[in-house]
């Protein structure tokens, strides 16, 4: 995101989102916003999944050559996650509440998307 945030998630861009999205069997695209400060805090939220069977990836929707994918995902406000499986989206989630942040605890991880997509789709 920035030089005080370090990522180990990979940023995609036009030429390498639907790449990403069709190589693995299960994904999620963090579409996010650098003046968005609850960005920050998916992103915190999503490095502690990295080793999941989950492959993460995020996706700055501010370049104008990003809107087409935005358009097409209707991300109308961020954070946004967008859940593939196969290549095909098969849901979406908007902001952060639904994952319970706790801030003053640092190693807290509520998140755990690989139990979102068993006990949605049976995986």
């Amino acid at each position: 995101m920035n030089a005080t945030t370090p990522s180990v998630i990979p940023e995609l861009t036009n030429d390498t989102f639907w790449q990403f999205v069709q190589t693995y069997r299960f994904v999620i695209i963090h579409f996010w916003a650098q003046w968005n400060g609850y960005d920050v805090e998916m992103l915190r939220l999503l490095q502690c999944q990295v080793k999941s069977p989950i492959n993460i990836a995020r996706f700055e929707i501010d370049p104008p050559k990003h809107h087409d994918i935005c358009r097409l995902h209707k991300v109308l406000n961020v954070p946004f996650l967008a859940l593939y499986q196969d290549g095909l989206l098969i849901d979406s989630i908007t902001g952060i509440l639904p994952f319970r942040f706790k801030p003053n605890q640092p190693k807290y991880c509520p998140f755990r998307p690989w139990s979102v997509f068993r006990r949605r789709y049976g995986e």
